[in-house]
């Protein structure tokens, strides 16, 4: 058995240990029969079922604490995904349209693409993109850029 701490987060062996094995970036223990990550323990533990997809809502998956953890769609979840590497624009949902120089803008919401083309500022690329994603993503975005 592990003692969870909701307020804190931490996870602790049956020892008094904190759990610090690591799968794929997550914290993750031996329960129930299986490998398991501490954040869905922890979600079990305090609300007494398994969820299909738990969010950290701050983005950091080695912050569980109850108060970070919410359960969400598929499609919410990929919402809170922060910037791509590959990403040269350094906003969320901009990139460059057929190459350049003018800049595309598309945000996804449940399935639907919405985009806004032939934005000639980068400025004012991101300006929009903030704004639909405040519009349609609400508290499922995480508005990450590059550096920060």
């Amino acid at each position: 058995m592990v003692h969870y701490d909701p307020l804190t987060g931490v996870m602790l062996t049956k020892k008094g240990n904190p759990i610090t094995a690591k799968q794929k970036g997550y914290l993750s223990l031996w329960y129930d029969g299986r490998i398991r990550r501490v954040h869905q323990v922890a979600w079990y533990q305090t609300y007494g079922y398994w969820p299909t997809i738990i969010d950290h809502i701050d983005g950091d998956i080695l912050n569980n604490r109850i108060d970070n953890l919410r359960e969400v769609t598929n499609s919410q979840n990929q919402m809170n995904k922060g910037l791509q590497k590959n990403n040269k624009s350094g906003t969320k949902g901009v990139y460059l349209q057929n190459g350049g120089p003018l800049w595309r803008v598309q945000v996804r919401t449940g399935g639907v693409v919405r985009t806004w083309n032939s934005i000639d500022c980068l400025e004012l690329a991101a300006l929009v993109a903030d704004e639909a994603r405040a519009k349609y993503q609400g508290s499922f975005d995480r508005q990450r850029k590059l550096g920060g």
